[in-house]
């Protein structure tokens, strides 16, 4: 489909010439590289495509816009070079095929999405993000969803382990407060689940200001907390049409004038420390 709409919009129907790449200002003219009809030869200056063969396939990128031509006669793969603005170039001379991209270049996709992945892989670094668990915690929380264990693996990546599954989750830095809070948090799942995780501190100058944050935690999760003010709410559920699963964990410290309060309708037996696992 896109090989049609390519060949009737860009290159002209019924021809492989360089009319319909000239029309779009693709192609330069005679004194930047004349466009061939049959000698195989590309090649590109600033980002324009200077040449291109009639019977061609070649699939590259220059600085500003890509070089694409597509296959008129199907000839086997085979590797060549082109120059552009003195870099050499590798290309792969590929078939196309009009429905799917070909092994080439879904290898290529691969590994730039693989590149990508690594590149946002990295969390932006807050001294002074305010967090609820230390090296080596470990936290359990029993509400009506089941049992929630939550680990500690480095100061923004958290485990999660409940109802069988099992799940370790890099979260990001909150650089600006959030509703109150300045910890972290992750948006997404991993692709078998979507998730929202939260951690942080709640700091309140009153009790009336930490229980009306409670009972809003309670409209989304389900939710235990100690005396002290930590509070663990999490929920799960699964989509009607296919039980795809959405999960909701948030981890708080809840403050009151700077310090650990004494919260009533606290349940220490559903929610415990574990220093060391």
């Amino acid at each position: 489909m896109a090989l049609r709409w390519f060949q009737s919009m860009v290159v002209g129907r019924g021809t492989w010439g360089g009319e319909g790449l000239r029309r779009w200002g693709w192609v330069g003219d005679q004194g930047s590289g004349h466009v061939s009809s049959g000698d195989g030869r590309m090649g590109c200056v600033a980002g324009r495509i200077v040449g291109i063969s009639c019977n061609a396939d070649w699939v590259g990128y220059c600085w500003e816009h890509p070089i694409i031509s597509v296959e008129h006669q199907g000839i086997e793969s085979r590797r060549d070079t082109i120059r552009c603005l003195g870099c050499r170039w590798i290309i792969h001379r590929i078939w196309w095929d009009d429905r799917l991209f070909c092994k080439e270049m879904k290898n290529i996709f691969h590994l730039l999405m693989a590149l990508l992945l690594c590149s946002c892989a990295s969390v932006p670094d807050n001294p002074n993000a305010e967090l609820v668990m230390g090296p080596g915690s470990v936290i359990e929380a029993t509400t009506s969803q089941g049992t929630m264990q939550i680990s500690h693996v480095d100061r923004y990546t958290r485990r999660y382990i409940w109802d069988g599954y099992d799940k370790t989750f890099r979260h990001q830095t909150r650089q600006e407060r959030w509703y109150g809070s300045l910890g972290m948090y992750r948006p997404t799942g991993d692709g078998t689940m979507h998730a929202v995780l939260e951690e942080g501190q709640q700091h309140f100058s009153n009790y009336s200001e930490a229980r009306s944050f409670i009972t809003k935690q309670e409209r989304f999760t389900d939710c235990v907390w100690t005396r002290d003010g930590l509070l663990v709410g999490w929920k799960q559920q699964g989509r009607l049409e296919d039980g795809f699963l959405a999960l909701h964990v948030a981890v708080w410290q809840i403050f009151i004038d700077g310090k650990k309060p004494n919260l009533p309708g606290a349940s220490p037996s559903k929610i415990r420390r574990i220093a060391n696992p």
